[in-house]
């Protein structure tokens, strides 16, 4: 694989990330004013903007970068969020998506055109611009008595007239720009008792709180947590001009259970120095802008940059000429900042003294002596942190905790640990046919370390339910949308845990679900109004472990399933008579839904009626080894809840003969095994029955696929939803872990087998899929 290759898959994994992010987020905006979710976007977008300029891809940098403009807008409070602006923001979102598609696909994402989403950004900042134009000609139009259109007519009166004395210019220079007041504070940081990697959080606390301040001091220090040691608090001494909000929110991460903050006497705007740095760039210089960038950053981690000239966004546009100045107020010295700002490409760099307050300036040298004789212990203990914290900074190592693989890499991992599973069983067969002591505490070891492998290679493949859950909150909006419905949509779970395998096959099912439960479910606002509902409905999709299965639950409070309207279909596509309809339980009536081509919608749009429905889910469930049921009550909703395995590689099975020859039961179909009497078997039309414990149950013989079972009274009890059925078999062999092996394509479907495994002793058994074969 070229570096091209290898920076273009990274490109597009983070890329995604990223672009899920700005969804979700905007989604959340939506809502209300939320300005961490401001903060997200932001981050995203900029994060998309500066990887696609690296890599070229310039159609999706001018993209980000106009919604970066109309991000900053919304966040300073210029425009409000509508939903046609949340419309045009998931119009940008879904082109973006397009450009990413390209782009793995091996396109640079020219093709793919922004312009006209770019030209309707565009017009909003123009309406915005035109606002505040309106905005201030009224203003001045109460203050003169005169109307808007004779100010504009009479401006060069108006400017001839403005005259501003020298003393009063020296006055607004020296009052601007303002140095926002910066206040200490010390935090302790409470760890919960069960965290289990309490050095990494508050790692990750002082990170945060890096960002919107300067840190004078914690316990335990940074050297103390790389080497593990803390107990359950982190205690912080910061300075900052955020706010306790600010800093609260920053230190909130996972695993923290309290925060106290307080105040550290008055704010410290007074005694923080403030400078003035003049950087100068060499003609030569052809990337002026990305030195500024470097250099703004650098002074970020050492105090408060006040301004820039020019601005960062300028400079984030490259409009930058040879000359950069910057107020800055820090106690970094002198010595240091200059430090900070020259590098390669720098022709001359200055830093002087700055002040707010005195009319005319001290001289530098005046400046040093005062600081000197007013805080020499400041000094003296600035001095030591600095040269304690030199050489940390140079010789500490950053450890890798998380590295990206590619995801067909695990699957032949996989397959390496399935062989082992499967070698190993043969090895422990033959040495019980031997009788090798020795071998048999050897394989005791190799089965242990197996088991474990194993385990391991499960847990690295699960990937939490969060990774198709975090989608389906744009799903909801753009069919309620559609629909004109208002509909809240509640997520809880997402954290649990599914095989990859498992997480695959689902996102497609699960999105039928809800684009059906808002569609069919949830009924408009008046028609829920009328009902005595809230015009807004409810749909909440939540997952949950339950006895080593995963339950997926969709439930909303909409109209329900109603039942006359239900039966009325299935008697025109004839699946049952009138007569018989009167007599269908109410419990049974939702399992003619999930018939082929069966739908109740009136007219076909592009989200139903179409004839594609719930049969496509159960199918699709089905083949994941899981199992959908449905309840609902008639005008107050319907609840689908899916039962899937946590794991589709290597399951629990029971090992059967039927005719003498093996195959293999999965073990959460299994109900019990019995014994009962032949004699006692009834005839029910063309199917078997038994009585058993009061319960009549079928009896499923599968002699089309293994012949003729013997006459051993000996059956296996199976389950699928709330159907029981019993299969005779000849010997019950036990209960076994196996590797699950998909059908061959050569073979094609065969009903009743959900796959084949190969045991210790190599034969290849087909293992029973009790879904398929329960009537």
């Amino acid at each position: 694989m070229s570096d091209e290759d290898s920076y273009r898959k990274l490109f597009v994994a983070e890329s995604i990330e990223n672009h899920e992010n700005i969804v979700k987020n905007i989604l959340i905006l939506e809502e209300g004013s939320d300005d961490a979710a401001i903060d997200e976007i932001f981050r995203s977008a900029h994060t998309l903007k500066g990887m696609s300029a690296s890599m070229g891809y310039s159609e999706m940098e001018h993209l980000c970068h106009k919604m970066e403009d109309i991000f900053h807008t919304i966040r300073s409070g210029e425009i409000e969020i509508s939903p046609n602006l949340t419309d045009l923001l998931l119009a940008c979102t879904d082109r973006i998506e397009e450009m990413i598609e390209d782009i793995e696909n091996g396109g640079d994402s020219s093709s793919i055109g922004s312009k006209d989403l770019i030209e309707e950004l565009k017009k909003i900042e123009s309406s915005i611009e035109d606002t505040h134009k309106e905005s201030t000609v009224t203003e001045i139009s109460n203050l003169t008595g005169e109307s808007g259109s004779d100010i504009i007519n009479n401006k060069e009166t108006y400017d001839s007239d403005i005259q501003v004395s020298t003393e009063d210019k020296e006055n607004i220079l020296t009052e601007v720009p303002l140095i926002t007041q910066i206040q200490k504070y010390r935090l302790k940081v409470t760890l919960a008792k069960d965290c289990g990697m309490k050095d990494v959080r508050a790692m990750i606390v002082l990170q945060n709180l890096e960002d919107i301040g300067q840190i004078i001091k914690s316990t335990p220090t940074m050297d103390e947590l790389d080497q593990g040691i803390i107990d359950d608090t982190l205690t912080v001494e910061i300075e900052s001009d955020a706010g306790e909000e600010a800093l609260k929110s920053a230190a909130s991460v996972t695993d923290i259970s309290e925060i106290e903050i307080t105040k550290e006497g008055n704010d410290v705007t007074s005694t923080t120095p403030a400078y003035t740095i003049n950087i100068e760039f060499s003609p030569e210089c052809t990337m002026k802008d990305i030195r500024a960038m470097i250099i703004l950053q650098n002074l970020e981690s050492r105090g408060n940059i006040i301004s820039s000239s020019p601005t960062f966004e300028q400079i984030d546009e490259g409009k930058i000429e040879d000359k950069l100045e910057i107020i800055f107020s820090g106690s970094e010295s002198e010595e240091n900042l200059l430090k900070a700002v020259t590098g390669p490409d720098i022709l001359k760099a200055t830093v002087s003294d700055y002040s707010l307050i005195s009319e005319t300036k001290e001289s530098k040298e005046q400046v040093l002596l005062k600081e000197e004789i007013h805080d020499e212990r400041t000094e003296t203990r600035d001095h030591e942190t600095e040269k304690k914290e030199r050489p940390k900074s140079s010789s500490k190592k950053r450890e890798v905790k998380n590295i990206r693989v590619d995801i067909h890499r695990l699957d032949q991992m996989m397959n390496l640990v399935e062989d082992l599973v499967i070698n190993g069983g043969r090895l422990k067969q033959i040495s019980k046919e031997h009788q090798i002591k020795d071998m048999d505490e050897a394989l005791n070891m190799v089965s242990r370390s197996i088991s474990d492998l194993q385990n391991l290679m499960m847990y690295i493949r699960m990937i939490p339910l969060n990774q198709i859950f975090n989608r389906f909150p744009r799903v909801v909006r753009d069919v309620a949308h559609h629909d004109g419905k208002e509909v809240e949509f509640i997520m809880t779970g997402g954290e649990t845990e599914l095989d990859r395998s498992v997480i695959d096959g689902l996102g497609d099912p699960l999105l039928h679900l809800i684009r059906n439960g808002v569609n069919h479910g949830i009924e408009t606002p008046a028609e829920r109004v009328a009902a005595g509902k809230s015009g807004k409905g409810t749909v909440k999709l939540s997952a949950w472990r339950d006895q080593g299965n995963v339950i997926i639950e969709l439930s909303d409070d909409g109209a329900g399933i109603k039942r006359d309207k239900v039966l009325k279909k299935a008697i025109e596509r004839g699946l049952i008579s009138a007569e018989e309809a009167s007599a269908v339980p109410d419990e049974d009536v939702p399992n003619f839904l999930f018939q082929p081509g069966f739908s109740t919608a009136e007219e076909i749009t592009d989200i139903s009626g179409r004839g594609v429905g719930l049969d496509v889910v159960k199918s699709a469930i089905e083949s994941l080894k899981g199992s959908i049921k449905v309840d609902s009550e008639e005008g107050k909703g319907s609840k689908f809840t899916l039962t899937l395995p946590p794991t589709m590689a290597i399951i629990e099975v029971m090992m059967v003969r039927i005719n003498n020859k093996r195959c293999a039961i999965p073990i959460n179909a299994v109900v019990e095994v019995a014994k009962v009497d032949l004699n006692e078997i009834s005839h029910i039309g063309k199917t078997e029955a038994i009585l058993l414990r009061d319960e009549v149950v079928q009896i499923n013989r599968l002699d089309e696929m293994f012949g003729p079972a013997k006459e051993s009274g000996i059956v296996v009890i199976v389950q699928y939803q709330r159907t029981k059925c019993c299969i005779p078999v000849d010997v019950v062999e036990g209960q076994q872990e196996v590797v699950v092996k998909p059908v061959s394509n050569i073979i094609g479907n065969c009903p009743g087998v959900g796959g084949v495994t190969i045991p210790g002793d190599g034969d290849v058994l087909p293992i029973l899929d009790v879904n398929t074969m329960i009537i």
